[in-house]
Parts: C-alpha cells; sequence; structure tokens
C-alpha cells in the first residue's frame, strides 16, 4: 500500500472519530422544581434548544410510575405530585438519549401524603351541640400574613428556577465550547496531513531528479 494512501486513510479515520463525537454532542437533560402539589420543569439538549414530545414519567422511591406528562413545544411539562416523597423523572428520546432528574420530597407541599402511607382516618363526625350559640359579631377581615417557611419556600422556589435557566445556559457553553475544540482538532489533524503530503512530493520529485 503506498504511503500517501496509508496517511491519507489515517487522516480519514481520525476525522471520521472526530465528527462521530460531534454527532454526539447534544445530550438530553432535565430540570424541575416542586412546588405545591405539582412538579413542573423542562426537557433540553444543552446548546441545541428545548425537547418536544417526550413523555416525562415520575418515579417513586421504590421505582414504581406515579405521574407522567408529555413536553409541549417549548420542551415544558406538569405533573400532578400524588405523595410527598422523592420524585425521579426520567425521559428519553426515540434514539436513545435518557435524561434524569430528583425533585426531593421537601419541594412539595407538607399536605400531601407520604409515599406508602395508609389513607388518614377522618375519625368520627364532631358531636353537635346542644343548642345553637348566638351568632357572633363579624369579625373585621385581617390581612393575610406570610410566615417565615412561606417566604422562605418562595424565594427558594424563584432561585431553582434561575439556577435552573443559568445551568441550561453554561451546558450550552460547554458544548459550544467542545464543538470548538473538536473541529479545531480536525483542522489540526487535517494541516499535518497537508504537511506530510507536501514533504512526500517533495521526496518523490528529489529521487525522481536523481
Amino acid at each position: 500500500m503506498p504511503r500517501t494512501f496509508r496517511a491519507l486513510c489515517m487522516i480519514v479515520a481520525a476525522t471520521a472519530m472526530l465528527t462521530g463525537g460531534v454527532a454526539h454532542a447534544h445530550k438530553l437533560k432535565l430540570f424541575a422544581t416542586g412546588e405545591g402539589q405539582e412538579i413542573s420543569g423542562y426537557a433540553y439538549f444543552p446548546g441545541g434548544g428545548r425537547a418536544q414530545e417526550l413523555t416525562v414519567e415520575a418515579l417513586a422511591p421504590d421505582g414504581s410510575s406515579i405521574g407522567q406528562a408529555t413536553t409541549n413545544a417549548e420542551g415544558e411539562f406538569t405533573i400532578a405530585a400524588k405523595y410527598r416523597c422523592d420524585h425521579t423523572l426520567v425521559t428519553q428520546t426515540v434514539d436513545g438519549h435518557k435524561a434524569s432528574f430528583l425533585v426531593e420530597a421537601i419541594e412539595l407541599a407538607e399536605d400531601l401524603p407520604a409515599f406508602g402511607a395508609a389513607p388518614a382516618d377522618d375519625g368520627p363526625p364532631a358531636a353537635e351541640a346542644d343548642s345553637p350559640s348566638p351568632a357572633a359579631a363579624p369579625a373585621e377581615p385581617s390581612p393575610p400574613s406570610v410566615t417565615d417557611d412561606q417566604l422562605l419556600a418562595a424565594v427558594d422556589r424563584a432561585v431553582n428556577k434561575q439556577v435552573g435557566r443559568l445551568r441550561e445556559q453554561l451546558e450550552g457553553y460547554e458544548e459550544r465550547t467542545r464543538l470548538r475544540d473538536i473541529l479545531g482538532g480536525i483542522g489540526y489533524i487535517m494541516g499535518l496531513g497537508g504537511i506530510a503530503f507536501y514533504f512526500l512530493g517533495v521526496r518523490r520529485r528529489e529521487a525522481g531528479g536523481a
């Protein structure tokens, strides 16, 4: 096999391996937060936009399914939380890309039942009073108060949403940087190949002129 042809095959093979890395650069990602009795989030490809029409399934700590939803045109989804437990969200594209995300129980409403707990017993009905009590004078409506826990929860939800957007931007930046590095490596290899071909041509001309 001529050396020139062998060198060309090596360059083509190296380029194919690197461009294969480019094809798999976009990985599927999930982000979600819990608020009250709902879990909302979105699926996306870092540097490649949102993932549409994907089924997102919520798994309980024992691995059983406790809810699912489909991402919309913006890659967003909402799942009604039935239990106050950790929810592992999983999704997959048709070509095999998978993603998962954990929403912790602490992010969900405290009045949700614990996973696996028996239904709450309301107890016997309250006894009726022997005699009706005199109607009380209507009280002045008091302004709604916000507890420290509610305020902290609201701040935490807002921070989580901002962190999710920031993480998506950072991952997109990393993917774009990785792609530039790969393309730069391909150019470097092709440049070395060109230099090798040049010196091979010089040596052949010198050998032919000798």
